[in-house]
């Protein structure tokens, strides 16, 4: 196994070339969400696993997403996508009906 931090827009790197990707709380803070999971998907092996967590912030009550929204105008935070996972935002990366759901191991 081999791990490796690097630009997903490096000329360098091949199609195909990653059994595996991890991406941990960081897509509702990239500017451009559909690009990076269409370039990860260039990326990945034809059998390879995108394993990506973030926060899907819409579902926060309203105050928070307020105070999250004027940090990221001031500044104070970075300014982050309001992800809905409830209402299905379309970008959100959904499981195909034609692969099995994932079941924890016990």
């Amino acid at each position: 196994m081999r791990f490796e931090a690097v630009d997903l827009f490096d000329p360098s790197l091949t199609s195909a070339r990653f059994d595996a990707v991890l991406a941990l709380n960081v897509l509702h803070l990239l500017e451009d969400p559909p690009r990076y999971l269409r370039r990860l998907h260039t990326l990945l092996a034809p059998d390879g696993l995108l394993m990506a967590e973030t926060p899907c912030l819409a579902q926060k009550p309203w105050h928070i997403r307020t105070v999250i929204r004027l940090a990221g105008f001031t500044r104070w935070l970075p300014r982050v996508h309001m992800l809905d996972e409830e209402n299905g935002d379309p970008w959100l990366v959904a499981r195909s009906a034609s692969q099995p759901s994932a079941t924890p191991a016990p």
